[in-house]
């Protein structure tokens, strides 16, 4: 079975005043710390969605030279996250599921990527998701034939309605690691970025 991730780091960053996707963590920025997690771990493909200052995220990751990488620049990322989402669904190939992972997540590892794809396929369920505080997260997988559900997703809204929908049918396969990380962290604004920072910092001491 093939499972393609889909990275969605399309956005402005408005609340943080500048790209997130080149904020620096430790000896890498943001991005590269995501994309490094995708490329270690067992995807057969990453689809990497940009939008905003696509040019210099772009230079950002140049170097990366890995054939599984796809970039596609979505040109219409101001209608939101659902457009982001939308556009690397259409770029799947041959992929039988797909895993939708934030760029502004920077305590997503390899290790969990390849935990979720391992229970999504024991589970043998259409779905299977990071649950903690007792809510789905992401990363997220979902099987390919689930596609159609995401083409009325309109909006800065990403798979979280389908999501309830599908553990109401009970099609969702709910990972709750043994080790934990602060994966629910994402970076919005300048005071998120100086709590992971700090936590980045303390991981490392």
């Amino acid at each position: 079975m093939k499972l393609c991730g889909i990275i969605l780091a399309a956005g402005a960053s408005k609340r943080l005043g500048r790209p997130k996707q080149l904020l620096p963590l430790g000896e890498s920025t943001l991005l590269q710390r995501v994309l490094k997690a995708c490329l270690d771990s067992q995807l057969s493909r990453v689809i990497l969605v940009l939008g905003h200052a696509y040019e210099e995220i772009f230079q950002s990751i140049s170097l990366i030279n890995d054939p599984r990488l796809i970039l596609v620049r979505n040109l219409e990322y101001h209608l939101g996250l659902s457009s982001s989402l939308k556009l690397g669904i259409d770029n799947l190939m041959e992929e039988d599921a797909f895993m939708v992972i934030l760029g502004d997540m920077p305590f997503v590892t390899s290790r969990v990527i390849d935990l979720l794809l391992a229970r999504f396929l024991e589970a043998g369920k259409p779905c299977c998701t990071y649950w903690a505080q007792n809510r789905p997260l992401h990363p997220v997988i979902f099987h390919t034939s689930l596609r159609d559900r995401f083409k009325g997703l309109e909006g800065d809204v990403g798979g979280r309605q389908i999501i309830e929908e599908l553990m109401g049918e009970g099609l969702v396969e709910k990972v709750t690691p043994a080790f934990q990380l602060p994966i629910h962290l994402d970076m919005d604004t300048p005071e998120d970025y100086q709590e992971i920072l700090r936590i980045i910092g303390k991981q490392n001491s």
